[in-house]
């Protein structure tokens, strides 16, 4: 079961059984915003489920970056008309990722699972002024690792725990 960490009126961190991953959800009047959808698949389901129980769209997936561990429910919480953003260097992280994993063999990502992000960038993103959101390319953990900011002065990072 995900542990549901209130932030503030808007926003959610929805942390894993394992509490190494989290999910943020961000409400708005109209539309919902995920960043980062896990990877078991009963965390993934419940991490639906709760973005179901606004009754609002989902109008954005952000990804911090593509391991795994952020991007693997991306397929199942998308909706319609759900827009995913990431780095330009998205899926080369998750075929490394995965070559890594599987030494000795080329590995091709299951596009059925893991597809490229709908819109990438390579320095800054920014929605538009209705989301006061802005997506920073901040290279560490991996070439695509982003962080993003909000306008109530919340930052979202990867932080690796040791």
């Amino acid at each position: 079961m995900l542990k549901q960490i209130k932030v503030n009126d808007r926003i959610t961190v929805l942390q894993s059984k394992s509490g190494l991953l989290n999910s943020t959800l961000v409400e708005y009047d109209d539309a919902i915003i995920v960043v980062d959808t896990l990877l078991l698949p009963a965390e993934i389901n419940e991490l639906n489920e709760i973005v179901k129980s606004y009754s609002k769209p989902l109008a954005y997936i952000l990804n911090t970056h593509y391991h795994s561990d952020h991007c693997y429910g991306n397929s199942v919480l998308k909706q319609e008309n759900t827009v995913v953003i990431a780095h330009e260097l998205a899926m080369n992280t998750l075929l490394s990722e995965r070559n890594m994993l599987r030494k000795g063999r080329k590995v091709e990502v299951d596009k059925l699972k893991v597809k490229p992000p709908n819109v990438s960038f390579s320095d800054e993103y920014i929605l538009d002024s209705k989301w006061g959101i802005r997506i920073l390319h901040t290279p560490g953990h991996t070439p695509d690792s982003s962080v993003v900011i909000l306008e109530d002065k919340v930052l979202l990072l990867w932080v690796i725990q040791f």
